[in-house]
């Protein structure tokens, strides 16, 4: 029954896109870069494990634009194949 739960859960996830995507690292890039000119590095260890997660973060972003893309892709394919039926498209000519 656990599962049962957590897929209802993931349900109410939003699906990002890639103009979602561009504002997380746009909102990122900004927060880099004033802490590297203006701001203060207090703690390294600190400042550290923040820049650790940043590129987990930035992992994070790449993985889910190449589902995206793949998601894109196959949804294109798919399309084709439906236009080909269509049309009457046959792979042998």
């Amino acid at each position: 029954m656990g599962k049962g739960k957590a897929i209802e859960e993931f349900e109410e996830i939003r699906i990002l896109s890639r103009e979602d995507l561009l504002k997380i690292l746009s909102e990122l890039t900004i927060k880099i870069k004033n802490k590297i000119f203006y701001g203060r590095f207090n703690k390294p260890e600190i400042e550290k494990l923040r820049i650790k997660y940043d590129r987990l973060f930035c992992d994070v972003i790449k993985t889910y634009n190449a589902v995206l893309k793949d998601k894109e892709i196959s949804e294109l394919e798919e399309r084709i194949r439906k236009l080909e039926e269509v049309l009457g498209y046959d792979e042998g000519r």
